[in-house]
C-alpha cells in the first residue's frame, strides 16, 4: 500500500523519536556506578493475573496513582501525555472520545458502542458519556492497545483503559486536600480509610471540583463551559485472610454547571451566509451562544465482587454491577446567537452486567482464564434540533423565513452474551504459546419515533413540544431487531531468550457489534448497520538493562479494519442529515517505543514515540445530493496523527529526614491530524506540542503536603474535536483542548 508519510518526513520522525531514547539510554549507562536503584516495577492485571509489566506480552502502558499525582493529572485526558498513538479527549456531550492506533468512535451516540472501552474496577462502562473519568483516589491506570476480547467481558475492538481504585486497607488513614487555580478553579477532596474489624475495611472518597468556563460568550458577556463536579466512591472489603473475600463498591458523580460547552466557529459556508450567520467569534475560546443554558451529567453505580480460592490452582470470581446515566444538554451548534441550530439531548441509560471468571494456574506453569459475560442495557434518548419559532430570514427579506426543528426518541435495548477463554502453555523453559477464543451474541432492538418540521414559515413548535416526538403531527415510527454474532480468536507466542528480554507475537481478531441507525429518517423499519472487525498483528519486545535501571518497550503492529462504522453530517433537500453507516476498509500500522531510565538516585527519565500510518483501502459513501456512490478512499482517518511523542523527567530535588521536594516536567507533541470524517480543512489541527510542570513538597512527620501545577504552559490552542456543519446550518465548529491552567493545592495526611 502507499505510505501516507513521505520518506523525508518518516526519517525526521524516526530521528526525533529515537534521539531522546538514546539520550536516556546514555544517561542510564553513565549512572551505572552511581548506586541508583532499579525502576519501580508496576504490577498489572492486563491478563487477569497480577504480573510485572515487563513480563506481560502485550502493548500496555501503566501509570501509578503516585506518578499521576506528580504529573498534576486530573482526568483520563492526561494519559495522552504518557501513551503513544493515543488520542483521548472530552467530546461535545461530556463523553470520552478515545482513539488507539486510529481505532475509536468520535460521536456521543446512544446507539453505537465505543471503539475503546473504559473499565472502572473491572466494570465495563457502556456509554461514552460518563466515561471521561476524574483521576481520584486511583491506584493505577492501564492502557491496553489492540483487541481484548479473549480476556474481558465486553469485547473491545481498539483496546481498553482500566481504572483501578485504591482498595480498602486494614489500617486507618485519612487525607484532606484543597486547591485553587486560574479560571476560578476550586477543589476540595477527602479520603477516609476506616477498618471496622480485623476482616472488614471501608474506604470513602469525596471530591468537589468547580471552575469557570474557558470560553468567553459574546452573546451575554459571561463565560461558557464551566464545571461543577461532585464525585463520591465508597468501598467495603471483607477479607479474613482465608479463601474467600468480598468487595462492595458504590460510586456517584454529578456535573451540574451553568452552561454546556460551545464550540468555536472556524469557517462559515455560503449556506451559513444565506441564512445570515456570521463569523462573529473568530479564534479559540470565543463563542456566540444563546442555547447553552442546560448541561447536567449524573452517573450512579453499584458492584459486588465475591472471590473464592477453591484450591491451590483454581480461583473463581464474579463481578455483578448496575449502572445508570442521566444526561441533559443543550448545544448551540450554529455559531451565532440567532437561534438557528440548537441541539437538545435528554438521555437515560441503565445497564446490568454479570461476569463469571475461572482463573487456573497449573503446577506446570500453564494458566487458563475462562469467563461468561452478560449485559442488559436500555437507553432512551429524546433529542433533536430546535430552530427559531419565527424562522431565519434569507438576506433579511420579510416573508422568506426558513426554520428547522426536528425531534426524535430512540428507545434502544441490548442483551449481550459472551463466552471467552485464553490458555497459556509453556512449550519450553523460555517459550510460551497463548491461544484464546471468544463467542459473542448481541441482541439489539431500536424503536425510533421521528418528526421533522422544515420549511418556510416554520410552525411555532416550542422546545417543550419537541421533547416528545410522538405527540407532534407528521411523526413516524420505525422498529428493528437483529442478532449479531461473532467468533473472535487469538494466537500468541512469547519467547524469553534471557532473563531481561521478552519477545512476543500476537494475532487477534476484534469485533464490535452492529446495531440500528438512530439518525435514520426511514419509516416503519429501522435502518441496520453491520458489525465491524479488526484483524490485528502485533510484534513486540520488552528489555531491561543495568539491573533494571533502563527499560525499553517496543511494539510494531498492523490492523486490517473491515466495515468501519463512521458518523458524519451533510444535507439533502434543504434539510440537515446526520449519517451513520459502514464505510469500508482501512489499514492502520505503525511502531511504538516507550523508554524509562533511572538516571541517578534522584532522577527518573522517560520518553515515548508512536508512528502511525492509517489509510482507507475502501470508502464508498452515498452522495446526499445525487444519490450516487462516491469514492472517498483518498481521505485520511480522523484522530490519527502520523507521529506522537513525549518525554518526561521526575527529580527528587531535595530529600531530608523531615521533608522532600519533587519536581516533574512532561512534554508531548503530535503531528497534524483531521478531526472530522470528511477532512474539513478548517478543522484540521497542525502539529503542536504542550508541556506540563509540577512541584510537590511534603513534610513527613506532620503529613502536610503542597503541590503547584501548571499544564499547557505555552497556552497552546489545539483542536481536539470538530463538527463539520458547513452543509447546514453552514458552519465548521471546533472544540479546543484545555488552555494554560495553574493550580495550587495543600493537604494533610493522617
Amino acid at each position: 500500500m502507499t505510505m501516507k508519510i513521505s520518506p523525508r518526513r518518516l526519517r525526521f520522525s524516526v530521528a526525533t523519536a529515537v534521539l531522546p531514547l538514546l539520550l536516556l539510554e546514555n544517561a542510564a549507562f553513565a549512572q551505572a556506578s552511581s548506586g541508583s536503584g532499579a525502576i519501580e516495577t508496576i504490577m498489572v492485571e492486563a491478563r487477569r493475573f497480577a504480573e510485572p509489566i515487563d513480563e506481560t506480552p502485550l502493548a500496555v502502558t501503566a501509570v501509578t496513582g503516585a506518578d499521576l499525582e506528580n504529573l498534576g493529572a486530573v482526568d483520563l485526558g492526561s494519559l495522552e501525555m504518557l501513551t503513544p498513538n493515543l488520542s483521548l479527549d472530552v467530546g461535545d456531550a461530556s463523553n470520552a472520545v478515545i482513539y488507539l492506533r486510529g481505532i475509536g468512535q468520535r460521536d456521543s451516540l446512544s446507539f453505537a458502542d465505543p471503539g475503546v472501552a473504559v473499565y472502572l474496577d473491572d466494570v465495563y462502562l457502556g456509554r461514552a458519556q460518563g466515561s471521561f473519568l476524574e483521576l481520584f483516589d486511583v491506584n493505577h491506570v492501564e492502557v491496553l492497545r489492540g483487541p481484548q476480547g479473549t480476556l474481558y467481558g465486553r469485547n473491545t475492538i481498539g483496546g481498553a483503559i482500566k481504572y483501578v481504585s485504591i482498595q480498602p486497607r486494614p489500617e486507618f488513614s485519612a487525607e484532606i486536600e484543597a486547591g485553587i487555580g486560574n479560571h476560578g478553579q476550586r477543589e476540595l477532596s477527602a479520603v477516609l480509610n476506616l477498618p471496622l474489624s480485623d476482616s472488614v475495611a471501608t474506604r470513602f472518597s469525596l471530591g468537589r471540583l468547580s471552575r469557570d468556563g474557558w470560553s468567553d460568550n459574546l452573546a451575554d458577556g459571561e463565560d461558557d463551559g464551566d464545571k461543577a463536579l461532585t464525585v463520591f466512591r465508597g468501598q467495603l472489603l471483607f477479607d479474613d485472610g482465608g479463601d474467600f473475600d468480598l468487595q462492595l463498591s458504590v460510586d456517584y458523580s454529578d456535573n451540574d454547571p451553568d452552561t454546556s460547552v460551545t464550540p468555536s466557529v472556524e469557517a462559515v459556508s455560503i449556506v451559513g451566509q444565506l441564512v445570515g450567520l456570521e463569523d462573529s467569534n473568530p479564534g479559540p475560546f470565543r463563542v456566540n451562544a444563546d442555547f447553552n443554558h442546560e448541561e447536567r451529567l449524573t452517573t450512579r453505580g453499584f458492584s459486588i465482587t465475591p472471590s473464592w480460592q477453591v484450591n491451590d490452582m483454581l480461583r473463581l470470581k464474579a463481578i455483578s454491577s448496575w449502572r445508570e446515566i442521566e444526561h441533559d444538554s443543550y448545544l448551540d451548534l450554529d455559531g451565532d446567537d440567532r437561534g438557528a441550530f440548537g441541539v437538545f439531548v435528554h438521555q437515560r441509560q441503565e445497564q446490568f452486567s454479570q461476569e463469571l471468571q475461572a482463573l487456573v494456574q497449573f503446577d506446570s506453569g500453564a494458566t487458563l482464564i475462562a469467563g461468561a459475560y452478560y449485559l442488559d442495557e436500555t437507553d432512551i434518548t429524546p433529542d433533536g434540533v430546535f430552530g427559531p419559532e419565527a424562522g431565519i430570514s434569507f438576506f433579511g427579506i420579510p416573508g422568506f423565513e426558513y426554520g428547522l426543528s426536528t425531534a426524535s426518541t430512540n428507545d434502544l435495548a441490548t442483551e449481550s452474551r459472551a463466552l471467552y477463554s485464553e490458555v497459556t502453555l509453556p512449550l519450553a523453559d523460555n517459550l510460551e504459546l497463548t491461544a484464546g477464543a471468544r463467542y459473542t451474541s448481541d441482541d439489539r432492538s431500536l424503536r425510533r419515533v421521528y418528526n421533522g418540521a422544515v420549511g418556510f414559515g416554520n410552525p411555532a413548535i416550542t422546545l417543550a413540544e419537541l421533547s416528545d416526538a410522538s405527540r407532534l403531527p407528521f411523526s413516524f415510527s420505525a422498529f428493528g431487531e437483529k442478532t449479531f454474532t461473532a467468533f473472535s480468536p487469538k494466537l500468541g507466542l512469547s519467547y524469553r531468550p534471557e532473563e531481561d528480554l521478552l519477545l512476543y507475537l500476537n494475532a487477534t481478531r476484534g469485533f464490535k457489534s452492529g446495531g440500528f441507525n438512530g439518525r435514520s429518517r426511514d419509516d416503519n423499519e429501522a435502518e441496520p448497520y453491520d458489525e465491524e472487525y479488526v484483524t490485528s498483528w502485533e510484534a513486540g519486545l520488552k528489555r531491561n538493562w543495568q539491573d533494571g535501571r533502563l527499560s525499553l518497550h517496543a511494539a510494531a503492529f498492523r490492523n486490517d479494519y473491515e466495515d468501519m462504522q463512521l458518523s458524519s453530517f451533510g444535507s439533502a433537500n434543504a434539510s440537515f442529515i446526520a449519517i451513520f453507516s459502514n464505510a469500508g476498509e482501512a489499514i492502520t500500522q505503525g511502531l511504538e517505543l516507550e523508554l524509562s531510565a533511572q538516571a541517578g538516585p534522584d532522577l527518573r527519565l522517560s520518553a515515548f514515540a508512536g508512528l502511525l500510518d492509517a489509510e482507507y483501502e475502501e470508502y464508498d459513501a452515498p452522495n446526499l445530493g445525487t444519490g450516487e456512490i462516491q469514492d472517498l478512499s483518498h481521505l485520511d482517518l480522523i484522530q490519527a496523527p502520523d507521529f506522537t511523542w513525549g518525554a518526561g523527567a521526575n527529580w527528587s530535588a531535595i530529600t531530608t529526614a523531615e521533608w522532600a521536594l519533587n519536581l516533574n516536567a512532561q512534554v508531548r507533541g503530535s503531528s497534524s491530524y483531521f478531526t472530522t470524517i470528511m477532512n474539513e480543512a478548517s478543522l484540521k489541527q497542525d502539529e503542536y506540542a504542550i508541556a506540563n510542570v509540577t512541584a510537590s513538597w511534603e513534610h513527613f512527620s506532620s503529613g502536610f503536603h503542597a503541590r503547584l501545577a501548571a499544564t499547557n504552559i505555552g497556552d497552546e490552542a489545539y483542536i481536539v474535536h470538530g463538527f463539520d456543519l458547513l452543509a447546514y446550518p453552514g458552519v465548521a465548529l471546533a472544540y479546543y483542548g484545555p488552555p494554560l491552567s495553574v493550580s495550587l493545592s495543600i493537604g494533610m495526611r493522617f
